[in-house]
């Protein structure tokens, strides 16, 4: 492959796994939120976040702006749900999480490496196998 298109192969695997983070959380119950918002999809938006005091909490557990931009709708479902609706804020609708909060973050600092994530996920299956004495043979 040439560098153009392994940068092509690395720029969609990180899409896929993007994706496929925003599909791990969801929002029950509130027709006008029930997922997670990109950071890219209301930059105003993002520079309110990124001013907010509690923001700064997300700095040690990702780098990227983007990714603690999701953080932070996790943790501070209300605080960015009253933000992100303003007038239409009714309730607030909590974050429904289909994998750990810790294996999202691991996710979200490696998409770059999807090998880590696929190790990740195999030796959690296999610990799943093994503690139930499964007769699985690898």
């Amino acid at each position: 492959m040439t560098k153009e298109e392994k940068a092509m192969h690395k720029s969609n695997k990180i899409n896929e796994i993007n994706r496929l983070i925003k599909r791990m959380i969801f929002f029950e119950n509130n027709k006008n939120f029930s997922k997670l918002i990109s950071a890219d999809k209301d930059l105003n938006l993002l520079s309110k976040v990124k001013k907010h005091p509690l923001f700064l909490t997300t700095s040690k557990l990702c780098n990227k702006i983007e990714d603690r931009f999701l953080i932070f709708q996790i943790l501070y479902a209300e605080k960015f749900q009253k933000m992100y609706l303003k007038n239409n804020f009714i309730k607030t609708s909590y974050p429904k999480c289909k994998i750990d909060l810790v294996d999202f973050i691991y996710i979200l600092n490696n998409k770059s490496n999807s090998k880590n994530i696929i190790k990740l996920f195999y030796n959690k299956l296999v610990n799943i196998l093994v503690s139930s004495n499964a007769d699985y043979q690898f």
